[in-house]
């Protein structure tokens, strides 16, 4: 079996929409033919599909799994270290739900 495939949230999505379907093959069908995807994202889909997929953080998602990891510590670090991603989120006027909003 392939190694899973890295891909957006938004093709992992796509991927799986479809898994009620009994046979592989109406799963493969129906992402051919979903409407609002382009050929790429369609592909990745069906290989996410047939061979697993992690989804892909977002730079956001990111900044907020490493925040989060650091509020479930007490030191003066961790509380520091938060307090400077949500001063710099702040000064770069960006708002990220669980952090600085």
């Amino acid at each position: 079996m392939a190694e899973k495939v890295k891909v957006s949230r938004e093709v992992a999505e796509l991927a799986r929409k479809f898994n009620h379907r009994h046979s592989s093959i109406g799963v493969i069908e129906e992402i051919i033919c979903a409407e609002g995807y382009d050929e790429s994202q369609k592909t990745q889909a069906i290989n996410a599909f047939l061979n697993g997929c992690e989804v892909e953080l977002t730079p956001e998602d990111e900044i907020y799994e490493t925040y989060q990891s650091f509020r479930r510590n007490a030191s003066k670090y961790d509380v520091g270290f938060n307090d400077g991603i949500r001063y710099a989120l702040n000064t770069l006027d960006i708002k990220i739900k669980g952090v600085n909003e």
